[in-house]
């Protein structure tokens, strides 16, 4: 009904609007009239005529068309409304089909996309296993097969072995022994004047003994001043402190390998930006070739594309060489082959831990720590060891022994004589004065107790200093990465600018060939910080003594 009445009124402002413009038709017809009889000298009487029979036309026609356009304005309206409803209902039914279709549509859209996304995600996932893979099977080829580990691990099978020799100072001493001693003895006498009397005067006689003695001595020393219990604990914290340096040792073997295979990656990398700048190079030699063959371009322009071409070519030779000496070193160090299908890992763990977080953990498992500890231990039982000059020992002594003689004493004698016997002493031995040897053995004890204290302090310095150093190496990698990434975008947009503007005869052939070389060294940029990245996550990782087979997690860890 709302929509009927407005187009009604509608309708009745249009017949107004018609008899209006009936009316000021009728006095434009006026004033033509009075103008043609002003003008011809017409007669008035027929103006008049005119003008009345016009005025009644007009009139009739105004009526005419307002109840015409009355007519037709109600017929529209009913017919709109009508319609109008049709349209509605129609438009509710395919809205809602359409929107089922558009929401089955959006629907079957996102499964798709998270299908994509999840597989791009299994993928990336994959590709970051099988580069951590990379990495690790090489440093535990390493680890296996380097022969400066192996000797390593022989100087730590002798050092193990000190052990057994400080234990044995107290442990009792058993000493067995064994002999035969033979002896055959004449005798004889004389009287004032030297008269020597025969055998059968009695004045002459012989012996002979032939015995066999043997004896077995215990010895078990008491105290010594508290010296071997402090040689002991000596050599116990010096073979600590020697495998804690093999083992320092082995990480730094490791990070030298690892630092070589990143340089292998980035090598790699750098090689294949090389070749895809030498073939634009080609490309735009050739273009600027043909250019010149045509009379569109100069030989000069050749010539500069042909000399920097070259000096890509030879850029490229120099970096082939590199990466084929790097190769042959790895492959030394890890006593295997290296595998040509190798990827950069994106990163080697979370390094978004603290200082003060890194430094703990740093002092608990960095070997280098471990060994300065152990070694200012072992200093310090160094100097009780000293006291074996100073303070009384005790030892304890037992022994016992047997002698059997087999030959008589003499030929009228049928007796044979042998001997046993036991024997414990208790030995105390005090020293007074040795002429200052133990007091100064001591004082260097001392001495060295405080170098290996201060030794000690200095480590714990440089390896706070050092996580702060690779937190910042770190952090200022991660920001070549980001700008490295921006600076390739950019160079590849101005290059091809430059492309274009050169074929439209703007720029000349040296701003495209600059413009090319900044975008290969854009790359060479972001492959460096993505080196040094992996190599700053590494030192860090050998600053917390985690750069080995436990914390590379290849053990089965």
């Amino acid at each position: 009904m709302c929509c009927c009445s407005f187009l009604l009124v509608c309708g009745f402002c249009g017949a107004k609007e018609t008899a209006a413009k009936g009316h000021s038709q009728t006095r434009g017809t006026k004033t033509v009239l009075e103008a043609v009889s002003s003008t011809e000298k017409m007669n008035s009487t027929d103006a008049k005529s005119k003008t009345t029979s016009t005025e009644k036309m007009n009139s009739t026609d105004a009526k005419s068309k307002t109840t015409s356009t009355e007519k037709i304005n109600s017929t529209d309206a009913k017919s709109k409304i009508t319609s109008t409803e049709k349209m509605n209902s129609t438009d509710a039914k395919s809205t809602g089909l359409d929107t089922g279709k558009v929401s089955n549509k959006k629907a079957r859209n996102k499964n798709g996309e998270s299908l994509a996304s999840s597989k791009e995600a299994q993928i990336t996932a994959a590709a970051k296993k099988k580069a951590i893979a990379d990495l690790l099977t090489v440093l535990k080829n390493t680890l296996e097969n380097n022969k400066q580990i192996k000797a390593l691990e022989k100087e730590l099978t002798s050092a193990e072995l000190e052990k057994n020799v400080a234990a044995s100072t107290m442990r009792p001493t058993v000493q067995a022994s064994t002999g035969y001693r033979f002896s055959d003895t004449s005798q004889w006498a004389s009287d004032d004047n030297n008269a020597f009397k025969n055998k059968n005067g009695g004045r002459f006689s012989t012996s002979r003994d032939g015995k066999i003695h043997g004896g077995v001595a215990v010895k078990q020393n008491l105290f010594h001043g508290g010296a071997d219990v402090a040689h002991i604990e000596n050599v116990d914290y010096s073979v600590q402190a020697k495998k804690s340096e093999i083992e320092a040792t082995k990480q730094k073997i490791l990070l030298d390998v690892a630092s070589i295979y990143f340089k292998i990656l980035s090598k790699k990398k750098e090689i294949q930006h090389l070749q895809a700048h030498i073939d634009a190079t080609k490309s735009l030699l050739d273009v600027v070739s043909e250019r010149e063959k045509t009379g569109e371009g100069r030989y000069a322009e050749v010539m500069e594309a042909q000399a920097r071409l070259a000096s890509a070519e030879s850029k490229l030779a120099n970096s082939q060489a590199e990466h084929k000496a790097l190769v042959a070193s790895i492959e030394e160090s890890m006593g295997a082959s290296l595998s040509e299908n190798i990827t950069p890992p994106q990163r080697l763990f979370d390094d978004s831990m603290g200082e003060s977080q890194a430094f703990d953990i740093a002092l608990k498992q960095n070997p280098a720590v471990i060994a300065a500890v152990d070694k200012l231990r072992a200093a310090k039982h160094n100097i009780k060891e000293q006291n074996r000059g100073i303070y009384p020992s005790v030892d304890l002594t037992y022994s016992y022994s047997q002698d059997i003689n087999h030959m008589k004493d003499r030929p009228s004698n049928p007796l044979r004589d042998s001997s046993r016997g036991h024997t414990v002493s208790l030995d105390v031995a005090i020293p007074i004065y040795d002429g200052g040897v133990a007091n100064t053995r001591r004082k260097q004890a001392i001495e060295a107790a405080t170098k290996a204290s201060i030794e000690k302090e200095k480590l714990f310095d440089d390896i706070r200093v050092g996580i702060v150093t690779m937190r910042a190496n770190m952090e200022a990698a991660r920001k070549g990465i980001e700008s490295g990434d921006v600076a390739i975008k950019a160079q590849e947009l101005a290059l091809h600018d430059t492309e274009e503007e050169y074929k439209a005869g703007i720029k000349i052939i040296t701003n495209v060939l600059d413009a090319q070389e900044k975008l290969f060294e854009a790359r060479t940029l972001e492959v460096e910080s993505r080196k040094n990245y992996l190599l700053a996550q590494c030192q860090m990782l050998s600053l917390l003594g985690m750069l080995n087979a436990k914390g590379l997690k290849f053990d089965g860890g």
